[in-house]
């Protein structure tokens, strides 16, 4: 992961940098038929776990990657905290904050204040060893706020620091979306390597393939593209920044995300939508719509749910960018891409 103030001001978006461009094209699904041969069929890779999902009846059978659900898919309203953006910890909660704090929240709804008294408004994403990572958007910099609560400067000097990712290396992953930057960042050191300069106009959510091997970059601007920067599974650049793909909806597009079958999901700041692309760029189509969604709801991030106390790993979270005390479950019926 990871703006313009559309109805109410959000950091996790840099300040409007152009009006979004009317294609002047009617938004529609793209017919998915017959898609691409990729060389790859059949069901995803069996990881050997499935998750507690909260659903008692049958286990979780994954889906062909060749015949996913479509929509529309069923969704509801959770109570649980998320301005910005939202992640799962390993004890079952949901991770967001409200502006003013950093919330866990349980499956049930109730919350308790893990970090108190920190304000932004942008991305946050767990580490493995328990840390929380957050951007400081306006500060500059990314803390790192630990299970006591308590929270320390990893990195500054930042210009604006928006979406996180944390790489299968282990190490941070975010967009600076007022110096055209992405940057890598060590979690123990805060030592830090720019992946792409000047190229991306207004970087803004991150996310990577299942096998690693890809970075996926949006951007909030009128260049309209989703970029891809070749990856080792270390963690190194492997190749040149390459446009993944042209003509994407508005272009001021935000959170991303990937599945278990390597699809990756944009989210539309300006129209509420959320677009499936495949791996070799091409549209699936719109699978979620804010104003389906109970309202014409402003959907900045998401991310697939943990499969711990209840917070099912087949389900999209999106967050409900006009009540930080709601967000939004939907049952899209495919598992994220699992770290």
């Amino acid at each position: 992961m990871t703006c313009c103030s559309l109805l109410l001001s959000l950091a996790c978006t840099p300040p409007k940098i152009a009006d979004p461009v009317d294609s002047g094209d009617p938004w529609t699904p793209v017919d998915t038929d017959d898609p691409p041969d990729t060389g790859e069929t059949g069901d995803p890779p069996d990881t050997g776990e499935t998750g507690d999902t909260g659903d008692t009846s049958e286990p979780w059978v994954d889906p062909s990657c060749d015949a996913l659900p479509e929509p529309p898919f069923e969704s509801r309203s959770v109570t649980a905290y998320s301005l910005e953006d939202l992640d799962f910890d390993q004890d079952g909660h949901l991770i967001g904050n409200n502006g003013q704090h950093v919330y866990r929240t349980n499956f049930d709804g109730s919350s308790e204040v893990w970090v108190a008294n920190l304000s932004f408004e942008a991305g946050l994403r767990m580490l493995p060893n328990g840390d929380l990572v957050i951007c400081l958007d306006t500060r500059g910099s990314i803390v790192l706020a630990h299970p006591d609560g308590s929270y320390e400067t990893l990195v500054g000097d930042l210009a604006y620091p928006n979406g996180l990712e944390i790489g299968p290396d282990g190490r941070i992953y975010v967009t600076e979306s007022h110096g055209d930057r992405v940057r890598r960042v060590d979690p123990v050191t805060g030592e830090s390597l720019v992946l792409t300069s000047g190229v991306i106009e207004a970087p803004e959510g991150l996310t990577f393939s299942p096998d690693g091997t890809s970075l996926y970059i949006s951007s909030y601007s009128n260049q309209r593209r989703i970029y891809r920067l070749p990856m080792t599974p270390e963690g190194e650049p492997d190749g040149e920044l390459e446009v993944f793909a042209e003509n994407v909806g508005s272009g001021y597009l935000v959170g991303m995300a990937t599945d278990i079958c390597g699809n990756v999901y944009v989210i539309d700041y300006t129209r509420s939508e959320v677009l499936r692309y495949n791996a070799e760029g091409k549209l699936h189509g719109v699978v979620i719509s804010g104003s389906d969604l109970g309202s014409f709801a402003y959907l900045p991030n998401m991310k697939w749910g943990s499969g711990i106390g209840g917070w099912s790993d087949h389900k999209l979270y999106l967050v409900d960018a006009g009540d930080t005390r709601n967000s939004f479950e939907v049952d899209i019926g495919v598992r994220g891409k699992g770290w």
